[in-house]
């Protein structure tokens, strides 16, 4: 049963991942480079409000769900469900004053505060859903969440693309995205039965109590490193061309999944690393050789595939692609490291990555893109995931040296 559940989820994050691709691809033949660059930015200040948000109730969510019985997580869904959506409608007020407020001193002619408030709930939801799902086992509703979005999405661009559109604005994109969400969230809602609670306030208090303790400390790790790293794009972002955000985007839809080439590895033997004292010469060699070849077959297709595909467009994302990837490869490379680590009960090894790699990329994006640009991000991510990997290198030397 384990396996199969296993099986499932890595199934719709690889089936995620794929489709998430095909949408960048798509949508950078359908959008101008500018209304490209714009819609990725505001998905990166989608996924910042969700981290600054959620305050940690979705964790605490999801340790009450384990404990508790199953005729007593519908109230708990909903509770959860109910707090998000008051911190969503909180966050869309707060980002439309500030749009008013901008306004009054700036010129501002794309309404992209107003998207953002108007699609706060969409990456929340979802991510209070996998935690809540992942704390009751119910595996098959989140693969669900996790891939029924790209594939509405994508569905729905790959339709646009093949009448013939050749472009359309990134608001019309974004209202597919928040489409494909809304069906998500409301199937979801449905099977776990949310639903108003004349006794919310006593879910609530327990929701709070459980905050306290497991939540709020979880929560405020993660907003260190994730949530820094997020912040970090987004003032990016902000600060640069649409144009060339997009294609630092497009860019990133490429590379990112090169971090899965190496990790896997640490995944596949993650119970047999329990009982190694080291992880073996031949997985090692193994592993480096073959992110050396993809490397190069990386390489090679970004300089000569993408310019025959997109032409003249997106021109960066060649040299932003093969940077990253060396990144990402790092990472996945530390990821592998620490999975054999985690397997000896080493835990907070990856707290104390994620705060390096998290601290890295800030202080590196703080000191390079004032005189870089989005070049200085792009090598505050690949010091973030070299620092990363190094990190665990040592982590992993010293539990050799205990053995």
């Amino acid at each position: 049963m384990a396996s199969r559940k296993y099986l499932l989820i890595s199934v719709a994050n690889y089936a995620a991942l794929g489709f998430g691709l095909g949408n960048s691809l798509v949508l950078a033949g359908l959008l101008s480079e500018d209304a490209f660059g714009t819609y990725r930015y505001v998905l990166a200040v989608l996924n910042m409000v969700a981290s600054v948000a959620n305050f940690g109730a979705f964790y605490s969510a999801s340790r009450i769900l384990v404990a508790c019985e199953p005729s007593d997580r519908p109230a708990v869904y909903s509770t959860t469900v109910g707090m998000m959506l008051v911190a969503s409608f909180l966050v869309s007020i707060g980002l439309i004053g500030a749009y008013f407020v901008i306004g009054s001193f700036f010129d501002r002619s794309e309404p992209v505060l107003l998207a953002v408030a108007a699609l706060s709930w969409t990456v929340l939801l979802q991510r209070t859903f996998q935690y809540m799902l992942r704390g009751s086992g119910r595996i098959a509703d989140i693969a669900v969440q996790t891939v029924l979005p790209p594939v509405t999405m994508f569905v729905c661009y790959a339709a646009l693309y093949w009448r013939g559109s050749e472009s359309i604005g990134y608001l019309w994109a974004l209202v597919i995205y928040g489409g494909a969400f809304c069906v998500t969230h409301v199937a979801t809602s449905v099977r776990l039965r949310v639903r108003p609670l004349p006794d919310w306030h006593a879910h609530l208090t327990q929701l709070l109590q459980e905050q306290r303790k497991t939540g709020l400390p979880v929560y405020w790790g993660s907003l260190a490193s994730v949530g820094a790293s997020e912040a970090v794009v987004v003032v990016a972002g902000a600060l640069s061309d649409p144009s060339e955000f997009g294609s630092y985007s497009l860019a990133l839809s490429f590379a990112g999944p090169l971090v899965m080439i190496p990790s896997a590895m640490g995944t596949v033997r993650f119970v047999e690393g329990a009982s190694q004292r080291r992880i073996s010469a031949s997985d090692l060699r193994f592993t480096v050789v073959l992110s050396f070849l993809v490397m190069v077959v990386f390489s090679a297709g970004m300089r000569y595939v993408f310019p025959v595909v997109y032409g003249g467009r997106y021109q960066a994302t060649t040299a932003y692609a093969i940077v990253m990837a060396v990144g990402f490869l790092l990472h996945g490379f530390g990821d592998y490291l620490n999975q054999f680590l985690l397997s000896h009960g080493r835990g907070r090894e990856l707290k104390y990555a994620a705060f390096v790699a998290g601290g890295v990329q800030v202080l590196f994006a703080v000191v390079l893109m004032p005189a870089f640009g989005i070049w200085g991000l792009v090598a505050s991510r690949v010091l973030s995931s070299a620092s990363y990997a190094v990190f665990l290198i040592w982590r992993y030397r010293h539990e050799l040296g205990k053995n």
